[in-house]
């Protein structure tokens, strides 16, 4: 955004002001001549004036705002690897200034400096998925075992990614299409599995990577099973006794989960011409409990929510190097299906069940 500024230096009495730097190409703008009984000029005030163009971006240099500073972590490699869970605020919630709030073992929110929910833009790849952000049992649908690493932007980020990324933005970013050297194959992979004594879950994961020359193929599935949280064995609340022991203990009913989640990529890079096509596909099958106090004056609520969730993004991406530029074109579909129960006297899960 060129700006044309001008700097106004002014003498004056017991007061030292430091001469303006134009630069060595600017121009000095000489005062017009005037008669004595004229008013006085800019010259005769002892001021003087100099036109500068400035580029107004933010930083010492002009630059693109894509490359504008900003506080930005990066989650990924071994560190990922150590901080997985089955929820995605729980994965991030090691990262300095940005905490969790948990439903469970499985839906956990990211809180980028005290603000969450709206205020936080979750994208996977670029592509906005904030539609599980309003309530503490939606989770983001994205697995983190499926990533290769997240970016996370700490402090308000609405000029470049709206007006959700009020508190921040995080940025969920696909593993890489793999790619070899001409004539040669190359195969990688790795496994996980995962034990949670608290919630009585086991997971298990594998991810492949398959290369020849230009042409890669990657591959990941997890799976997450949990028959619900336990807690030791103690005295429970009955009615007419003071509120000083739990509800529940031992094995707290409807927190159980499941999940399954996969991710599938191909593409082609031979150093010029790129084209990658991917597919990731969030399932799950959630129990929740609601709180039965039996106290005076409280109705008596029977039951569960239960809630299934299902999530399946494609996302095809191009990109041809001409000789007059480059054609960069991505093409994104997402769907999000949400299905839940009231609950009932013997509430059970709901079944998935898609068209």
């Amino acid at each position: 955004m060129p700006i044309t500024l001008r700097l106004s230096i002014s003498t004056l009495p017991l007061l030292w002001t430091a001469p303006a730097y134009a630069g060595p190409d600017a121009p000095e703008v000489s005062a017009p001549s005037a008669v004595a009984s004229a008013p006085q000029s800019d010259t005769e005030r002892g001021n003087t004036y100099t036109d500068i163009e400035i580029v107004v971006t933010g930083t010492p240099v002009p630059t693109q705002i894509f490359y504008a500073p900003a506080d930005i972590e990066i989650l990924s490699g071994d560190a990922k690897a150590r901080a997985e869970t089955a929820g995605f605020g729980h994965t991030l919630d090691e990262l300095p200034g940005i905490a969790n709030i948990s439903t469970g073992e499985q839906v956990g929110l990211p809180v980028i400096r005290g603000l969450s929910g709206n205020r936080i833009r979750v994208m996977a790849n670029d592509i906005g998925l904030y539609y599980q952000q309003y309530g503490s049992r939606h989770p983001v649908n994205i697995d983190p075992f499926l990533a290769d690493r997240f970016e996370i932007v700490r402090g308000p980020a609405s000029l470049q990614y709206g007006s959700d990324a009020i508190g921040g933005a995080i940025n969920i970013i696909s593993r890489p299409i793999p790619t070899s050297a001409t004539g040669e194959t190359t195969l990688h992979g790795a496994a996980r599995v995962g034990v949670s004594t608290a919630y009585d879950s086991v997971d298990g994961g594998v991810s492949v990577e398959l290369a020849h020359g230009p042409f890669g193929l990657t591959a990941a599935w997890v799976k997450r099973d949990s028959g619900g949280m336990r807690t030791p064995d103690a005295a429970t609340y009955t009615p007419g006794e003071p509120l000083h022991l739990p509800l529940v203990a031992g094995k707290i009913p409807f927190t159980d989960y499941t999940q399954e989640n996969l991710a599938v990529g191909a593409g082609y890079d031979d150093g010029g011409v790129k084209i990658n096509a991917r597919y990731e596909r969030y399932a799950t099958t959630q129990n929740y409990l609601v709180p039965d106090p039996q106290g005076p004056g409280r109705p008596q609520i029977a039951g569960g929510l239960g809630q299934s969730l299902a999530n399946d993004m494609v996302q095809v991406a191009v990109e041809i190097p001409l000789s007059f530029g480059r054609v960069d074109t991505r093409v994104s579909y997402v769907s999000n299906q949400r299905r839940a129960n009231a609950g009932g006297a013997d509430p059970e899960p709901l079944p998935l069940r898609l068209p």
